[in-house]
């Protein structure tokens, strides 16, 4: 993990007529983390939903290409595809971020997280209650679910080390995320 701190003080005097003890002072800590477990990497793809159907066969009801050779025309067929696909459906990227996966996140859970996703859809793309009533129901289900898969996970995981009590405070530190070596310096006499 990479920390980079920003730290500023800022101070306030008192005021002539004030008590001189009185001293304000702002602390304003500015942190940055990066996670070494998340990779980000490019996709590129064509959106084939959104292509004017009738204007595509169109174009492709003009390709109108002669030719002697049969390689010559699958080659010129080929090119011509290619222009039209580039041009109805261009080529997008997009970044996705690839995490670890989680040893609680099963099929069942992605199941349900799929279900959750297209009764939120649902409900908003046509406002109705009856769908809300079902998205909430699907988001308690999959909360509830996640929570017990989650606890299941962990508990069994803390049974394996069998009273090994510096294996069990390693896990707890990595699952609090924090150093499991003493942040204050050492003591020199």
């Amino acid at each position: 993990m990479l920390f980079t701190t920003s730290v500023s003080l800022h101070s306030r005097w008192p005021v002539e007529n004030s008590c001189p003890t009185i001293v304000t002072r702002v602390v304003r800590v500015i942190t940055k983390v990066k996670k070494e477990n998340i990779i980000s990497k490019s996709i590129t793809y064509r959106n084939f939903k959104d292509i004017d159907h009738s204007e595509f066969s169109s174009d492709i009801s003009e390709f109108k290409q002669e030719s002697d050779d049969i390689d010559t025309y699958v080659e010129l067929f080929e090119d011509e595809m290619k222009r039209l696909v580039d041009k109805h459906a261009p080529e997008q990227e997009k970044m996705q971020i690839c995490r670890n996966p989680k040893p609680w996140f099963n099929q069942r859970i992605h199941h349900l997280k799929r279900s959750l996703r297209k009764s939120e859809r649902l409900w908003k793309k046509y406002q109705n209650p009856k769908d809300h009533e079902i998205f909430k129901n699907d988001l308690s289900k999959y909360h509830l679910e996640l929570k017990v898969e989650k606890q299941r996970t962990l508990s069994q995981k803390g049974l394996e080390f069998k009273g090994d009590s510096w294996k069990m405070y390693s896990f707890v530190a990595d699952l609090a995320s924090s150093k499991s070596e003493n942040p204050m310096p050492s003591v020199e006499n």
